[in-house]
């Protein structure tokens, strides 16, 4: 039974790339995502059509990785790891409609992670993006985790409407000793903000003595982390051995925080549950929180969400969605660059520029629907480029008065 996975996943990871990646007015394609990430220069938008494509780095340079719609299954997916290095202060990385995962214990150790972000002064988004980090192990002489994010030394980082898990440890069958999942989301040094996103660690070993621990849900070292309609929960426990007298794991722990700060708005952290296999009792289910020298702060508000299409072409309207309660008035915050600029209050972070300059008028009330469409118009675009993403943001004011912004949606708008 166990031998079917392991084949798929063998299978999966030889397969080589199946489609084109094109960087957005310029002619031709590349066959792979790491040919066209190294012929781009900063700024480029780089078009992935649906298919699989194996581990990719970026060094230095800021760009736009853009999944393109079609295929049977609609799916973009990098099998191993994107790394993104030394984003200069400078410069923009977005990533959007992607798949970065690795169901295979044979992938090399440094590929574990799904989405790594080191040293990255400038701006990242996120949106509408899977990353499910992996586990490695070799004999138990080499060991690593996979998080689904790992952020170290980057201060602006936006994620929206995507899923971050850790990676599940599997069977470890004769090897004997547990082994923690992996983190959802793993942060040192670094500024992130979540939106309406699902944040889970990763499933501990089984067949061990006892069952591996559930990874955290999100672990959060300096600096700090904003949520907005999000969830974060701690992994599984896995289960014990068969032989011998031994406990399911426990669960991981929902938040783990040390010297950060932490706000959130309309967001769950809940611990894992314990392991379901084991021959002398379970294990416990996840702590919600740990946290040491940490200031947290939860607003008492209801989140707010904006949504669209991947792209549209310049002349043409462009309809956002916002989902809110009944009467809240909406504004469209939009702009070709975008900012990252902490309110230290219930506004969360302002993604935006020139927020406060907006007409007086509201360009519409939320009905009894629940949700807004907002159509905007992208006008002519007279500039040498293809192309150019347009940075949104809604703000709403509720009925009573209550001021809060929604996630932040990037689309792409191509030059006819």
């Amino acid at each position: 039974m166990r031998l079917a996975p392991i084949l798929a996943s063998a299978a999966l990871a030889a397969a080589p790339a199946s489609a084109d990646v094109y960087i957005h007015g310029q002619p031709g394609s590349y066959a792979t995502l790491q040919a066209a990430v190294d012929a781009a220069v900063d700024g480029d938008r780089l078009l992935i059509e649906p298919g699989l494509y194996a581990t990719t780095r970026i060094d230095g340079k800021g760009l736009h990785l853009h999944g393109l719609p079609g295929g049977p299954f609609d799916t973009i997916r990098i099998r191993g790891t994107l790394e993104v290095l030394d984003l200069p202060e400078t410069s923009v990385f977005t990533l959007s409609d992607v798949v970065v995962d690795w169901n295979s214990s044979s992938v090399p150790q440094a590929e574990v992670d799904a989405l790594r972000l080191k040293d990255c002064a400038g701006q990242v988004r996120v949106q509408r993006c899977t990353l499910n980090g992996s586990f490695y192990h070799q004999d138990f002489l080499n060991v690593s985790r996979g998080a689904g994010l790992r952020a170290e030394g980057c201060p602006k980082v936006a994620v929206s409407d995507s899923q971050l898990r850790g990676g599940d440890v599997g069977s470890l069958a004769g090897f004997g000793g547990s082994q923690a999942g992996g983190d959802g989301l793993l942060s040192v040094d670094s500024l992130v903000a979540m939106y309406d996103c699902e944040v889970l660690g990763g499933t501990g070993s089984d067949e061990t003595h006892p069952g591996g621990k559930g990874g955290a849900g999100a672990r959060v070292t300096g600096w700090g982390m904003f949520a907005s309609g999000t969830s974060i929960q701690g992994g599984w426990g896995g289960g014990g051995d068969y032989i011998g007298c031994t406990k399911s794991g426990d669960g991981g722990t929902g938040l783990i925080a040390t010297s950060a700060q932490v706000q959130w708005i309309d967001t769950t952290v809940e611990g894992g549950p314990h392991g379901i296999f084991s021959t002398c009792g379970p294990g416990q289910d996840g702590q919600d929180m740990q946290l040491i020298g940490v200031t947290l702060v939860e607003y008492p508000f209801a989140s707010r969400s904006l949504s669209g299409p991947r792209s549209t072409d310049d002349k043409q309207s462009l309809t956002l969605t916002v989902e809110g309660e009944v009467g809240d008035q909406v504004w469209i915050l939009r702009g070709r660059a975008p900012t990252f600029q902490p309110t230290g209050g219930p506004l969360g972070i302002v993604l935006v520029p020139k927020l406060w300059v907006l007409p007086a008028a509201p360009m519409g009330v939320v009905p009894a629907s629940g949700t807004l469409d907002v159509t905007l118009w992208t006008a002519d675009y007279t500039g040498p480029e293809a192309g150019f993403m347009l940075y949104t943001q809604a703000l709403v004011v509720g009925q009573g008065g209550e001021v809060r912004l929604s996630g932040p949606l990037h689309v792409l708008v191509r030059n006819t």
